[in-house]
């Protein structure tokens, strides 16, 4: 009798995952989340997984399986078979690492962590009605160039 293989539900890391279409795209405590799982894996032996290859199974798998793996690494991989890994094993040692990605993930998505590092950026810094006026009548007067960038530059260290 074969064991009915176990599946793992991606949907809300793929969500997370949409817009972000590289693992360049992720926040630092999310590419650590991942590099720490690979790295850190001892069933991978000395030969790791590619990181890319990794993101690319939990970013487009709404559920974790041996069949999902290989398509999506077939898929990533330019959709050539001879760069595909083609033994149950390699496969297996995917899955495995990505379902432990999944994990990490859900686990930074549940604490609120963003996934994407343009999260962290700030915000732009708009000028009030009052400032906006001031500039207008110093245009208007015909104040230096200079000396209207610097006036900005103050209001930008002012806030």
């Amino acid at each position: 009798m074969v064991n009915k293989e176990r599946t793992h539900d991606n949907t809300a890391v793929q969500a997370a995952l949409r817009n972000l279409s590289t693992v360049g795209a992720l926040s630092d405590e999310a590419k650590t989340v991942l590099r720490n799982l690979i790295q850190n894996a001892t069933y991978l032996g000395k030969n790791r997984v590619d990181e890319s290859d990794v993101y690319a199974i939990v970013r487009n798998s709404d559920e974790i399986s041996l069949e999902e793996t290989r398509r999506c690494l077939y898929v990533a991989r330019g959709g050539l078979e001879s760069n595909t890994p083609s033994s149950r094993s390699s496969i297996e040692k995917y899955k495995r690492i990505a379902l432990e990605v999944s994990t990490g993930f859900q686990e930074l998505i549940a604490s609120g962590t963003p996934m994407s590092f343009t999260a962290k950026l700030k915000p732009k810094h708009h000028m009030n009605e009052e400032q906006k006026l001031m500039m207008v009548e110093l245009i208007n007067a015909g104040t230096a160039t200079q000396e209207l960038i610097d006036l900005l530059a103050e209001m930008k260290k002012g806030k």
